[in-house]
């Protein structure tokens, strides 16, 4: 899959940093899909989802810490099937969506990569991401 880049000020992540987000992320994934993320773009560099994710996908929803699971059944429109985010703040989880329901979900450590600092609201797979590495941590921003 290219990658669909622009990179405005670029400053190139340390491959350590990329080859942890890799493990680390690979060991707390729950139900499949595996994200790719050390396909993350260099910190200030803008990319999208579809780089990490590239499966067949029209919208991710990103839970955050605390939501409950009705507030994420209202969010996809599908049962949650978990985790339970609404007393735990160490993981993110990223659900994919196609119009028949969901594709896959990847519960994802925010030590390692942080998409709910800011509210991202639904995602396309084309929606443009800008990344920056604070404290060693990837942090997801919309730009």
């Amino acid at each position: 899959m290219p990658r669909l880049l622009t990179a405005a000020r670029s400053r190139a992540v340390p491959a350590s940093l990329g080859t942890a987000l890799l493990f680390t992320l690979a060991a707390c994934s729950t139900a499949g899909p595996n994200g790719r993320w050390e396909d993350l773009p260099n910190d200030g560099s803008v990319g999208t989802l579809a780089e990490v994710y590239d499966l067949d996908w029209t919208q991710a929803v990103i839970a955050c810490p605390y939501e409950t699971p009705a507030q994420l059944r209202a969010r996809t429109g599908q049962d949650w099937k978990g985790p339970d985010l609404s007393d735990r703040d160490d993981v993110q989880v990223v659900v994919l969506l196609d119009q028949a329901g969901v594709v896959g979900r990847e519960t994802v450590a925010r030590t390692s990569v942080d998409l709910c600092r800011e509210d991202l609201g639904d995602l396309a797979p084309d929606t443009p991401l800008q990344v920056h590495v604070k404290d060693g941590t990837a942090v997801v921003l919309l730009p």
